[in-house]
């Protein structure tokens, strides 16, 4: 499993200690019991985490949950941490980590836009980086909710692998171009979080 970076995350963990019989759960720790240490990607010592009610959990029989913060998870690699409890608990001692990823595109994207994205090549099939790729609105004035739609172009260039994408307001109809290409459609962009330029354009025929 793996963090979202800047996201809460929860771990879960289980104390146990060694019984006559076998291991044992350590139940009812409280905040105050346990002590939490932490070492992100990129240092060298270990922090202390401040357990309270709001990011120490029990779960019963043993398990427990550790809710890192957004502070906790600002920085993408992995993260350790060792937890053990303190006071007139039984002695329990877990060491663990887990990664820190990048938010992914579609979850940065707020509802009601859309990520459109494509790919250009030229007749001999190489990449098309010199391309310029332009959206307008087709007709103004305009509004999305509460906000009215500025009618200004956005324009946007393929990487170096051919790929484009732009965020546009899902329902409204769009204007675009690619002026290398000779194309030139009137869209409407979809209710999805994304969306291949070619599958929403009007059959073009070769």
């Amino acid at each position: 499993m793996s963090a979202l970076q800047g996201r809460a995350y929860e771990t879960v963990v289980r104390l146990q200690v060694e019984g006559p019989y076998g291991l044992l759960p350590v139940l009812g720790v409280l905040p105050e019991q346990a002590a939490v240490s932490m070492r992100r990607t990129g240092t060298y010592e270990f922090e202390i985490k401040t357990l309270d009610e709001d990011n120490w959990k029990d779960l019963g029989n043993g398990y427990y949950a550790v809710v890192w913060g957004e502070s906790n998870t600002g920085s993408l690699g992995e993260f350790y941490y060792i937890l053990e409890t303190t006071g007139a608990v039984p002695f329990s001692y877990i060491e663990g980590s887990f990664s820190i990823e990048p938010v992914p595109l579609s979850v940065l994207i707020a509802p009601g836009k859309c990520v459109i994205s494509g790919n250009i090549v030229d007749i001999g099939g190489d990449v098309g980086t010199e391309s310029w790729i332009n959206f307008r609105i087709a007709k103004t004035p305009s509004v999305a909710g509460t906000s009215i739609v500025e009618g200004k172009l956005l324009r946007t260039v393929p990487d170096v692998f051919g790929n484009f994408s732009v965020v546009l307001l899902r329902g409204k109809k769009v204007i675009v171009e690619i002026p290398q290409s000779g194309l030139k459609h009137t869209i409407t962009v979809p209710d999805q979080e994304t969306a291949n330029l070619v599958d929403i354009l009007p059959p073009i025929i070769d």
